[in-house]
């Protein structure tokens, strides 16, 4: 550990071999099992990394938390060290404890530039984590709405359904935040009518979490509106959740499409 601390220390790849030739040990861990390559790459010094690696420590050491370099990388968006540790053998098919692929990772930290590299790669764009979540699901529910065109231009399943049977535009219009996302998602041809195993619409899910722009975009979709397994229709969904200006939206639009009674899934 005081050999890492040391080694890390350090203000030049000279000033590390130095180290090295008095008898530092390169190939220890710390306390949470990262090496120094994990160390070099969480602070995105490409030439450390590179000395780590020609050192021969392993692209593909894991902590006791499922993390390696690659990891690493890809959620600090070091794109030319992503590269780097691929073209040594890195794993990038690697999953996380919950079935999270790298993409996902890239996803959740908003990384444009990975994403853009990593679906370059074999990486199945539409695996599913434990929660049924691909990274467009993921991309969705955050706004980030250049990594949602990546993934769709790139063949992620713009209408993949997770446990809930949700599909990405249900997490985006789930979010007041998320207008964006639903536009986009719009745009490139997601569907509008799938309904979740409690029957809700994206339209549902949009007048719930308060998200005007989405109902404004949905309403202009030709599809059926109705109520819900629980007799709901998106007007009383935002009634309950007290979206007062939805209401009053939903009170208008609702004059000219009114919602029809709830029909059971064909599963």
């Amino acid at each position: 550990m005081a050999d890492l601390s040391l080694l890390m220390s350090a203000n030049s790849t000279d000033e590390v071999e130095r180290f090295v030739a008095a008898g530092a040990d390169i190939y220890g861990t710390n306390t949470s099992g990262e090496t120094l390559l994990h160390l070099a790459v969480k602070a995105g010094n490409t030439e450390f990394v590179n000395l780590f690696i020609a050192y021969g420590l392993s692209v593909n050491a894991r902590t006791p938390y499922g993390h390696t370099p690659l990891t690493y990388a890809v959620q600090g968006g070091f794109v030319e060290i992503m590269d780097r540790l691929i073209d040594f053998g890195a794993d990038y098919k690697i999953m996380n404890p919950i079935d999270q692929n790298i993409v996902h990772l890239a996803v959740a930290k908003n990384q444009t530039e990975a994403c853009r590299r990593l679906v370059t790669l074999d990486i199945n764009l539409n695996q599913k984590d434990r929660n049924g979540i691909s990274p467009l699901h993921s991309a969705a529910g955050r706004n980030y709405c250049d990594i949602i065109k990546i993934l769709i231009e790139n063949n992620a399943h713009i209408d993949l359904r997770n446990y809930d049977n949700a599909t990405p535009l249900h997490m985006a219009a789930g979010r007041k935040e998320c207008g964006d996302a639903v536009a986009v998602l719009l745009e490139h041809g997601a569907a509008v009518d799938v309904v979740t195993y409690n029957g809700d619409l994206p339209l549902h899910k949009a007048a719930a979490s308060g998200n005007k722009q989405a109902v404004k975009f949905l309403y202009r979709k030709d599809f059926q509106i109705r109520k819900n397994r629980c007799g709901l229709t998106p007007l009383m969904m935002a009634q309950t959740f007290g979206r007062h200006s939805v209401v009053r939206l939903l009170k208008e639009l609702e004059m000219h499409k009114p919602p029809l009674p709830y029909l059971p899934m064909k599963i």
